[in-house]
């Protein structure tokens, strides 16, 4: 557990590290949580494994090898299964930010159809809202708003 411990935190640094191969590094990240999620299952550790699944999602939006479209799809897959243990109840701060990177990955969708990625990131985001307050978490709440906005954009560009 220890070293998986330590691979996860590794990755978690290497996911936003400025230096070196951007590229390399994204798959060594993607590498590392698999890795962790071996170790961390859903049954043994519940909340490190949600943990993981979310990281693994926002690796996978921001991945710069593979099919972009099979990276989205694998973002969104991962961010529900984060969203099986991030629950509003037991988990609203987590459950909020899993939300919001979901609303950002269906922003991003290639596949489907366009009109519905739009709205399933709106509901996304709109979620989110519910857990987070202007007073409470002003820059979550005004980021949230202002990619809430980003769609609504989208979303008329589309129509």
């Amino acid at each position: 557990m220890f070293i998986a411990n330590a691979i996860g935190n590794f990755s978690t640094c290497l996911k936003d590290f400025p230096l070196g191969n951007k590229a390399n590094n994204m798959e060594i990240v993607i590498a590392g949580y698999e890795i962790v999620l071996k170790v961390f299952t859903r049954e043994s550790n519940r909340k490190n494994w949600a943990k993981t699944q979310n990281n693994l999602g926002i690796v996978y939006n921001n991945r710069i090898r593979g099919d972009r479209a099979e990276n989205l799809e694998n973002a969104i897959a991962t961010y529900h299964l984060a969203l099986e243990v991030h629950t509003k109840k037991d988990l609203p701060t987590d459950w909020e930010k899993t939300q919001n990177n979901l609303g950002i990955v269906y922003n991003n969708r290639i596949r489907g159809d366009r009109a519905e990625n739009l709205e399933n990131s709106i509901a996304a985001y709109h979620l989110a809202l519910e857990v987070i307050t202007k007073k409470d978490l002003p820059t979550d709440w005004a980021t949230t708003q202002n990619n809430l906005g980003i769609v609504y954009f989208n979303r008329m560009g589309s129509g």
